[in-house]
């Protein structure tokens, strides 16, 4: 275990000073997991029990012979029973299951905590073997009613056996449906038990099974660890620490204290954010083990790098987050817009009621798990060792000059070029500046600037000149360059390296361009085949709604008769494209697939009406940014979805029709509170 990141300084937009330290570990995943359902069964639940009954049925059926599962039923006094488990889930345990569900899962009376808690400790020590990890996960729609003792006493009850649950290394989730649970109770139990597993909110039962898979995909990411993470201001700086911040699994303030009871790592790191009196570029920093997984460290005195743009950009999200669960909307709403968020601060600001709170709660707490680039950055090996992985790696790298060797790259679509322009005939000199994906076929490219020559319109001598290009690297599904040269950063170089896509042995080169050899990775790995994990529907919704303000601000600066400057180009050339004759045309059938939201009503979330025309200019260039994001997220997860043939989303009966040129399939679903519908056909493409 080690600091990886270590950064100080003054945040300006708050007028705070924080410290962002990054603590990574090589994880120790189990290979078994067990979890242990506890279904609140209590009177509140009479007009949904049934489908709480068909859903746990519905998630073990998706469960592998690596799964084992315990259900335990609860309400009540003396109500909570083991009903059945702890069971593998092959086929005759995953009918057994079902069977004891299907027969005991029933409506009773009142609602206590401490007893079912307990009663899921005693089942994960039947199981207990240090390859076996355990997740409890807790259902409710309720609030503790306890008629034996005190409210007051079932808190400290509930506390206790929480902790026990902790110390056992169970990890400990909670589902609250509807908007009678007690929010500030099943904060004290995630906290209690060490804030090693995940709080969602419902609103309808029909997203339960959905919820439960996001709570197994978050406990796979998860190693508990036992140990203490001591950062604390050198004694004579004078400096103190005001409050801890983490964001994932949970969104959790630690208080004041520098020293941190470390209970989980999440994809075997965690990343604090320190809130102090003062600036400061020093700490005294201590990583201490207590028995699980975690390597005794000495005290050191480490120092701080500058804070970067992205780290403070961080802050002022989970700032803003924390904000919002704590109450305050307007000022969760103006952080949020600061940090880039302007879709969710909308959200924010317009959670009014109750439920409104609640489910954009559950939206913001989900952030900081789901917000990165599908799967985070890439790596040496596992889901995160893809090609669009090594797309992202040469996007992020500003230090990247990207080249295209002779017969590279065979080009897609109808051969088109400007006469005035003079391609380089032995290398194509690019700058990646974004990407690209196409709204229905499978083209992931990089955005480009290269360097071309350009016949004045008076003649004379051709002059150096960048001109836009998009270069497909996967074009309908499929490998369309195998190899690339670049010229990279030193990190960037590292990384991929490590991810045998720099197949060298020679040391770092800032001048020298390196073969990325692409022919052996996989182009997406299946697990991002997780339209609920990655917000699907929120992202259609999100596509949607930056439309509508798109058009809004469109419509507002058409009305201001604003014109968009006119940007001096400099070495930008804009290229004026003729068909190039006497070329060979070929033809290939491209698969082809969209899913669409339907009956969702896009809502202005911002109040443009304020703006002046240069904040209206400034905010349009944002919103099409963003779009260009969103639209790249939705195609990569539906690319994923259609690679493995995901079931997830219970797509009913086709409909075929005939709109446009080609023959279409329809099929619609509701899926995450949403409606949706699946089209796909086969396309006809020329290239030349």
């Amino acid at each position: 275990m080690k600091v990886t990141k270590l950064q100080s300084g003054t945040v300006p937009h708050v007028n705070t000073h924080v410290a962002v330290v990054t603590i990574e570990a090589e994880g120790n995943a189990p290979k078994n997991r067990h979890t242990i359902l506890l279904l609140d069964c209590s009177q509140s639940m009479e007009g949904s029990i049934g489908a709480v009954r068909n859903d746990s049925i519905r998630f073990i059926g998706q469960l592998g012979h690596e799964d084992y599962v315990s259900v335990i039923k609860y309400s009540g006094h003396n109500t909570a029973e083991l009903i059945a488990g702890p069971t593998s889930c092959i086929s005759e345990g995953q009918k057994l299951l079902a069977k004891a569900i299907q027969a005991k899962i029933g409506v009773m009376n009142t609602t206590v905590f401490s007893e079912p808690l307990a009663k899921a400790l005693a089942t994960a020590k039947m199981l207990a073997h240090p390859d076996m990890g355990h997740n409890a996960v807790v259902f409710t729609d309720g609030c503790p009613v306890p008629t034996r003792w005190s409210e007051r006493e079932e808190w400290s009850r509930t506390q206790d056996v929480a902790e026990d649950l902790y110390k056992a290394g169970v990890v400990v989730s909670l589902i609250g449906y509807g908007l009678h649970y007690d929010e500030k109770f099943i904060r004290m139990v995630m906290s209690a038990s060490g804030n090693t597993g995940v709080f969602r909110h419902i609103s309808e039962i029909e997203d339960f099974v959905e919820t439960v898979q996001d709570i197994r995909s978050a406990f796979e990411k998860t190693t508990l660890t036992d140990g203490v993470v001591r950062i604390t201001p050198p004694p004579k700086s004078g400096r103190t620490i005001l409050r801890v911040l983490r964001a994932v699994p949970n969104l959790v303030d630690l208080g004041n204290s520098g020293e941190i009871r470390l209970g989980s790592l999440y994809e075997d790191k965690v990343t604090l954010f320190i809130e102090l009196s003062d600036s400061l570029n020093q700490f005294d920093i201590s990583l201490r083990g207590m028995g699980r997984s975690v390597a005794n460290t000495a005290e050191t005195r480490v120092k701080a790098d500058s804070l970067s743009d992205e780290s403070m950009q961080e802050y002022i999200r989970v700032l803003g987050a924390h904000v919002f669960l704590t109450g305050n909307r307007e000022q969760a709403a103006m952080l949020l817009n600061v940090a880039g968020d302007g879709i969710l601060a909308g959200r924010v600001e317009t959670s009014y009621t109750n439920r409104e709170q609640r489910e954009t709660g559950d939206k913001v707490r989900r952030l900081f798990r789901n917000r990165a680039f599908i799967g985070g950055k890439l790596k040496p090996f596992g889901p995160n060792h893809s090609l669009l992985h090594v797309i992202r790696a040469l996007i992020e790298d500003p230090q990247s000059v990207v080249y295209i060797p002779m017969g590279g790259y065979k080009r897609g679509g109808i051969a088109m070029r400007d006469p005035r322009v003079i391609e380089n005939p032995h290398t194509r000199v690019l700058r990646v500046l974004g990407y690209s994906s196409n709204t229905s076929r499978f083209n992931f490219g990089l955005r480009t600037l290269k360097d071309v020559k350009v016949l004045p319109l008076g003649g004379g001598r051709p002059e150096d000149k960048q001109v836009w290009r998009t270069y497909n690297v996967i074009l309908d599904g499929n490998l369309h360059m195998s190899k690339l040269e670049a010229t990279l950063s030193e990190s960037s170089f590292d990384l991929l390296k490590e991810a045998y896509v720099v197949k060298t042995n020679m040391r770092y080169d800032p001048t020298r361009a390196y073969t990325l050899d692409l022919a052996d990775l996989a182009i997406i790995s299946g697990n991002y085949a997780r339209p609920q994990t990655f917000g699907l529907a929120r992202l259609l919704e999100e596509e949607a709604d930056l439309k509508v303000l798109q058009t809004a601000l469109n419509k507002q600066l058409d009305q201001l008769a604003y014109k968009e400057p006119i940007e001096p180009k400099g070495n930008i050339y804009n290229e004026s494209l003729e068909l190039v004759q006497g070329v060979e045309f070929e033809y290939y059938d491209a698969p082809c697939v969209e899913i669409r939201l339907m009956g969702y009503k896009p809502q202005l979330l911002s109040d443009i009406s304020r703006l002046t025309i240069d904040e209206s200019f400034r905010e349009v260039r944002n919103v099409r940014h963003r779009l260009i994001v969103v639209r790249y997220l939705i195609r990569a997860i539906t690319f994923a979805m259609e690679t493995v043939e995901s079931k997830v989303i219970a797509w009913g009966a086709p409909k075929e029709t005939q709109r446009g040129e080609y023959p279409k399939t329809e099929r619609l679903a509701t899926f995450d509170d949403a409606k949706l519908k699946r089209v796909n056909w086969v396309e006809r493409v020329v290239c030349s």
